[in-house]
């Protein structure tokens, strides 16, 4: 999303925009925004097809009765499902998840393992294609962009901590600890530096070898930042340049709304339903939060048994099991970014892109955070006026999260000024 959002406003000053893509399902997600799309295959490294556009290998874009681009990867869903990465653990607890030594499914380990498959795939694309500028939205970074002849740019979407290299003025990156409150960051930092970033590091390092190149890693990096031009995109009004300021060469973007192309409109049997008085509550925990099918069903259960406000959902891959209501409507997938300034709050799992299309769109949140960056988003929600955080517990809090919804509703009209504010 981010990538589309950059990548929409670099057409409109007239530059063209290549997409490479790791799958066929997601051949023309990128198309029907303008861009070209070039196709990595797995298993074709030496074979001069890997070069070519989608529309010159004649591929045609996948589709799906759901419209989600996830709904068929049961892989997936079920490592989220079981991994505990959307339960209601500490952000500590989860840290094990990104240690290569007590997580065999480590999720930087198969990255690796296609990357290496691909560089080579990926070098010729860059021969042949000859761009002035390779932006790289990843965690890991191919060799032959980071080392190659081509000025890159490294893209973050996600909460920006990490870009300040684990700097002990601000809380440690995924913890979602408050930065006034210091109690807790030690014992975080320290899994930080001693498993996290180490077990990152090894897998840069290992893509470098195998690709032929030097293992370069510094032991302090995390992401792997270019020595060119640093993007990233979250609102000034949020940001931590209020207690430490980044480097010259990274560019603070309020945020990276794509503009969806396809027009939207509410369906009549829910239209009817909304009165002129009526409050309306999107409920968006993304695609991987959603596939938390019990959490998705106990909010939508409050809201529709216990207040009077109606709900728009985005249901997500395991549509299927959300369990809908009088006053709700849902689709596994919807345009979000048109669908924000119909509504008077946002229930989100905090990630990036809901957080700084709502801020764009001026709406106050609701942020229930599940894993990594989410955590510090709905922190930083919170301390900074503009929503409130909700966590997870082994047992729904229901009169808590109702209350939550009528006092952003019904009381705190300084929030909801705050919002419209930071919109403008």
């Amino acid at each position: 999303n981010a990538c589309i959002g950059i990548g929409q406003t670099l057409i409109e000053r007239g530059h063209q925009c290549y997409f490479i893509i790791t799958n066929e399902k997601y051949i023309g997600n990128f198309s029907k925004f303008g861009f070209k799309e070039l196709l990595l295959l797995i298993n074709n490294d030496d074979d001069d097809d890997d070069r070519k556009t989608t529309e010159e290998q004649n591929v045609e874009p996948k589709t799906s009765s759901s419209n989600h681009p996830n709904a068929n990867d049961e892989k997936l869903i079920n490592e989220l499902n079981t991994s505990g990465i959307l339960s209601a653990r500490s952000s500590l607890e989860k840290l094990d998840l990104y240690d290569r030594h007590k997580n065999k499914d480590y999720y930087a380990k198969q990255l690796t393992i296609d990357l290496i498959k691909w560089n080579s795939q990926i070098a010729k694309m860059i021969d042949v294609e000859k761009p002035d500028l390779i932006i790289v939205d990843h965690m890991l970074v191919v060799p032959c962009i980071a080392y190659g002849k081509i000025p890159w740019s490294f893209l973050w979407s996600a909460n920006p901590i990490p870009l300040y290299r684990f700097s002990k003025k601000l809380p440690p990156p995924f913890s979602g600890y408050p930065i006034d409150d210091q109690s807790k960051w030690s014992e975080f930092f320290e899994v930080l530096e001693n498993s996290t970033r180490p077990s990152l590091q090894y897998y840069q390092n290992l893509l470098n070898k195998e690709c032929g190149y030097l293992e370069t890693v510094d032991h302090e990096q995390f992401l792997f930042i270019s020595p060119y031009l640093n993007i990233y995109g979250y609102p000034k009004e949020l940001d931590y340049t209020d207690v430490i300021e980044l480097p010259s060469n990274f560019i603070q973007l309020d945020a990276f709304c794509r503009y969806e192309t396809e027009k939207f409109e509410l369906p009549n049997e829910f239209r009817c339903k909304i009165q002129s008085n009526d409050k309306l509550i999107y409920l968006s925990l993304g695609t991987f939060g959603s596939c938390n099918v019990e959490l998705m069903n106990q909010i939508i259960l409050a809201i529709s048994t216990k207040s009077k406000y109606k709900c728009i959902v985005s249901m997500g891959p395991l549509y299927e099991k959300i369990k809908l209501a009088n006053n709700v409507w849902g689709k596994s997938y919807l345009p979000q970014t048109k669908i924000l300034s119909l509504v008077d709050l946002v229930i989100t799992h905090g990630g990036n892109n809901t957080i700084t299309e709502t801020c764009l769109a001026g709406k106050p949140m609701i942020a229930i955070p599940m894993f990594v960056d989410q955590y510090d988003n709905a922190q930083r929600i919170q301390e900074k006026g503009y929503g409130y955080r909700f966590d997870q517990t082994n047992q729904f809090d229901q009169i808590k999260f109702l209350s939550l919804i009528d006092n952003i509703i019904n009381d705190d009209e300084q929030m909801k000024k705050h919002c419209q504010q930071m919109a403008k």
